[in-house]
């Protein structure tokens, strides 16, 4: 529960504070967990895009969200905004980036919300669960025996000299008296930890906005002068259960008071997360998003520092990746999903110019087997390929698709897969099978990444010059072994690149196209 001083910084408050025992709360990174950050999403959970669990941990999310507002510097409540913003992917927070600049085009005005948001880091839990709910609070049983005990023991020890069966009435008095004090100092100390939270949210509406109903509140919402004042606290607190009853009282106005916090909340929270914001693109090239089909100038992954910018447009197609190994194809989809989630949820990219789809983005970078679930990587696969069908339509990002299946069950899964989702919204996925490059050349547009020194180039086709037979000279496989292996390779790759009517099985075909038995036919008898 909040302190009366709680809201004074000055030196003479400060010696007034360890005069009256009251503890001085500094600005902390406290290491609050992800459903902590997640809390005010969770309570404000609705309909519309969503960033599901898979995509959010496969795009990197968690790691772009803590290198924008790290908790040194922002606190939970600024965090919760920000991840919120980030996982609804409903453009509703879009106007967070534009506020950014306008604050960090006013020094004095940053400087000034930065002081008056400080307090917020020393919150050290959770509170909008809290003061998010509706209806009656609980009921607390033991709540109307609370007067009993302290004028139970008065009458006792008042009695007792004249009538000694007194005594078992101080007895039972303070058998009482420790059951509160012991049995409820958890809930208290959690309350306690609540208030001061609560206490901080409305220093900071103050000091924003000069709120005078917040300043009010937050008066009401703390205890007396005589419940910290060291001669009589313990006193207090023990035989007239100051503490709990003053728990009670607190937890009566929070819940009566709710819109108010919830609104101090609201404007904390929020100026927090555009100041976060500020501070993070001060040193970054960004640029604001517009809505369109995807297009990305000069993109870059927002956590790489050495990494190389990527141009890339979509025309009326998804797009099919090809490239040797290391040259950054998957690397070339997290950053086009980190960039188009930033620009659906705040209103930026790291990219020169932008625009993106106003659809929601879907991954499938790290599908892996679990041995404590039984599921195999194909088995992983196929369940990730059923959430993405049964998702609303969005812009699909797929690295290997189906790889942990043989080559055959693996191109047929992934065309039919393939061909559904880029019905329904864009589609970006990379592959070593380049024969599905023809497959779908009606849906994706095949390009190949090519690493240069300055820049990262997508250029027109599919891979044709491998790097992984090369590497078995460099790991000592060579002689016969490295030359056997070209030859296959060079045999393939002619066939692969563009093998014939391989563009007309899933495309709406002219005429049908016989099918091919997989097993040789019976000889004809003699």
């Amino acid at each position: 529960m909040p302190h009366p001083l709680s809201f004074l910084s000055t030196r003479a408050a400060k010696a007034v504070r360890g005069l009256l025992d009251v503890p001085d709360h500094a600005p902390s990174d406290y290491p609050f967990a992800p459903s902590d950050i997640a809390a005010l999403h969770r309570a404000t959970l609705a309909g519309g895009a969503q960033v599901d669990e898979q995509t959010w941990q496969d795009l990197m999310l968690p790691d772009c969200l803590e290198r924008i507002a790290p908790g040194a510097r922002t606190s939970l409540f600024g965090r919760q905004w920000l991840y919120r913003a980030l996982r609804r992917q409903d453009g509703r927070e879009r106007g967070l980036y534009a506020d950014a600049r306008a604050l960090n085009g006013d020094p004095t005005e940053r400087e000034r919300q930065r002081a008056a948001l400080s307090c917020l880091r020393s919150a050290d839990i959770e509170v909008y669960e809290r003061i998010a709910e509706d209806g009656p609070p609980p009921v607390l049983p033991w709540a109307r025996w609370v007067p009993v005990p302290p004028w139970l023991l008065l009458v006792s020890l008042a009695s007792a000299p004249w009538f000694p069966v007194a005594w078992l009435g101080v007895f039972v008095a303070l058998v009482a008296l420790m059951w509160f004090n012991v049995a409820q100092h958890s809930t208290i100390e959690l309350a306690r930890r609540r208030g001061h939270a609560l206490a901080m949210l409305l220093r900071a509406k103050v000091r924003l906005d000069g709120d005078k109903e917040a300043a009010a509140l937050n008066r009401a919402l703390s205890p007396g002068v005589l419940d910290l004042a060291p001669m009589t606290k313990d006193y207090r607190e023990w035989v007239l259960l100051a503490k709990v009853k003053h728990y009670l009282r607190w937890r009566r106005r929070v819940h009566d008071n709710r819109a108010v916090l919830r609104a101090a909340y609201n404007r904390c929270a929020r100026a927090e997360a555009v100041l976060a914001l500020a501070l993070y693109i001060e040193g970054e090239r960004t640029c604001a998003a517009q809505e369109g089909e995807l297009q990305l100038d000069a993109v870059r992954h927002p956590l790489l520092a050495a990494g190389l910018p990527v141009s890339l447009a979509l025309h009326g197609k998804g797009m099919f990746i090809s490239g040797r190994n290391g040259e950054g194809k998957s690397t070339l989809l997290r950053t086009v999903g980190l960039n188009v989630a930033l620009a659906r949820g705040l209103g930026f990219c790291h990219a020169d110019a932008a625009r993106v789809p106003a659809l929601p983005v879907y991954a499938s970078l790290r599908n892996d087997d679990s041995l404590l679930d039984g599921e195999s990587l194909y088995v992983a696969e196929l369940r990730r390929a059923r959430e993405l069908l049964a998702a609303p339509a969005g812009l699909y990002l797929i690295d290997e698709i189906f790889r942990g299946t043989n080559h055959l069950d693996s191109v047929s899964s992934a065309a039919a897969v393939l061909n559904e989702l880029a019905a329904r919204g864009p589609v970006l996925v990379s592959s070593h099978n380049v024969i599905l490059a023809a497959l779908m050349r009606h849906r994706l547009d095949a390009v190949c990444v090519e690493r240069g020194r300055d820049t990262v180039e997508l250029r027109p086709g599919v891979l044709t010059e491998t790097n992984g037979v090369p590497l078995l000279g460099a790991a000592g496989l060579g002689g016969a072994v490295l030359a056997n292996a070209q030859r296959v390779q060079g045999w393939l790759a002619r066939y692969l690149a563009d093998p014939a009517e391989a563009e007309r099985v899933l495309a709406p075909p002219a005429q049908p196209l016989a099918s091919t038995p997989l097993t040789a036919a019976p000889a004809a008898p003699a």
